[in-house]
């Protein structure tokens, strides 16, 4: 993740706001700035205000989102330097999206904030390595897991955590897509 970090820090943003702003990147696309407080452990006020209009006035980041007046400014981070600083130029949390999406990508960060201790694994890269290259004590013991890679299907969204333990545990959202039979 310092690597990840290095092109976000490169355009004037604190260590502190690169390490967000990269799982922003890998987890939703998009943040509100409660969540910035959480992950940062501060109190709504100045440090929270600059940084999102450092986001916006860079070009960083765009407040478009069509949201209800009471849940506030959805920020969508689409900075292409940055996706492909994390090898993703043309990651999913780039493109357009509705509220709904946003806000389902919103939870996801959420989560993700929630558990700071535990390793998340945001991209297909990430997971794909982590489930295709187990620990060799997993193998020889004959796990029943079968860590071939699993595909990139256009409707999925997962979450891997990884606790201290090294358990792997996948979370999988899924959107249930119906189609017309012809």
């Amino acid at each position: 993740m310092v690597g990840r970090n290095a092109c976000v820090r490169a355009a004037g943003f604190t260590e502190r706001q690169a390490r967000f702003l990269v799982l922003v990147l890998e987890h939703a696309g998009v943040c509100l700035p409660r969540q910035y407080r959480t992950f940062a452990g501060i109190a709504h006020g100045r440090q929270t205000h600059r940084f999102f209009e450092q986001l916006i006035t860079g070009g960083f980041a765009t407040t478009g989102l069509s949201a209800p007046a009471h849940a506030g400014r959805i920020y969508h981070v689409q900075y292409k330097p940055w996706y492909r600083a994390i090898g993703e130029p043309d990651h999913r949390h780039r493109k357009a999206m509705s509220v709904g999406r946003a806000v389902e990508r919103l939870m996801v960060l959420d989560g993700v904030l929630a558990e700071p201790s535990i390793s998340w694994l945001g991209l297909f890269r990430d997971k794909a390595a982590t489930f295709t290259n187990p620990p060799a004590e997993r193998k020889l013991a004959g796990d029943p897991w079968d860590f071939q890679p699993f595909p990139k299907p256009k409707e999925q969204f997962a979450m891997v955590k990884t606790p201290k333990e090294a358990q792997h545990v996948l979370t999988h959202f899924a959107r249930a897509t119906t189609t017309a039979n012809a």
